[in-house]
């Protein structure tokens, strides 16, 4: 008898220690129509925000990568020519922006990708939202010995297989 009650202290011991907390769902609140609009309303803000501000960065890179190229064919040209009439005379130097152009050019992809995933987040909490819809559905209570149906406000959700 004594080892039997060890044995189911033990696994009550052991159950309670291992076994994982199940949320409630009173802990966490339901999202309404309006707040899965709200956060779908922001994300594609923050995608748009995203794809301008990495279209505009790319374009920064590219104008940079095309003025020193223009820069450096004018000056080859320069110094050809005063190579030619004077060859004492001092040769154009170039300043060459390759680091910030790729970091640019780099940046401004990367945060074009990003957005892509902005977009479809917002898009999926749209759908969403739009799936949700709050009724009155009838549930069976048990009154004085009695099952009778009462209206209770109930939040559904379709999903679309």
């Amino acid at each position: 008898m004594k080892k039997a009650m060890f044995f189911i202290a033990c696994m009550g011991a052991m159950f309670c220690s291992l076994a994982q907390e199940t949320s409630t769902d009173a802990a966490k609140p339901l999202l309404t129509k309006q707040d899965y609009l709200k956060k779908s309303k922001g994300q594609r803000t923050g995608a748009i925000v995203l794809i301008s501000a990495g279209g505009a960065m790319a374009f920064a890179g590219m104008i940079v990568v095309v003025n020193d190229a223009g820069n450096d064919i004018g000056n080859n040209i320069v110094n050809g020519l005063n190579a030619a009439f004077d060859p004492s005379a001092p040769t154009a130097t170039s300043k060459n922006h390759t680091a910030i152009s790729t970091v640019l050019i780099v940046a401004g992809v990367g945060a074009m990708l990003g957005s892509i995933s902005l977009f479809k987040s917002a898009s999926k909490y749209k759908r969403k939202a739009y799936s949700l819809s709050a009724k009155n559905e009838m549930a069976p209570l048990l009154q004085r010995s009695l099952v009778c149906y009462k209206p209770i406000p109930s939040l559904t959700l379709k999903i679309r297989l």
